[in-house]
């Protein structure tokens, strides 16, 4: 919500790079799991981690991949799925980069000669 609210304020950036390390952390850890053939443990690290950062694609498909590797196809294959729209998603411009984008344009149409 803050995100939305105020990205740019010095609190909101601070809590922001606080959890993205703290994904970026619990991110690792489960690699480490998952080469150690613990897929239960990296299915858990990296759940938390999505609880943090919900779209993140990486930790998505790498949550497929342990769910794969533990015999859990079917929802491996949800992972991929919701990778896949998050990818879509962050194709797409956003809404302020839209808004940008139309209002420069319109200053470009009414520009004096």
């Amino acid at each position: 919500m803050a995100m939305s609210l105020a990205p740019d304020h010095i609190e909101v950036r601070r809590f922001n790079d606080m959890m993205q390390r703290k994904s970026t952390e619990l991110y690792r850890t489960a690699l480490n799991h998952m080469m150690h053939h613990d897929f239960s443990s990296a299915i858990k690290l990296l759940t938390a981690a999505l609880r943090i950062a919900p779209r993140d694609i990486k930790l998505l498909v790498t949550r497929a991949s342990a769910h794969r590797q533990a015999g859990a196809c079917d929802i491996a294959l949800v992972d991929l799925s919701q990778a896949s729209t998050a990818f879509c998603h962050s194709m797409r411009p956003s809404s302020r980069a839209v808004e940008e984008q139309a209002n420069s344009s319109s200053l470009q149409d009414h520009e004096p000669y």
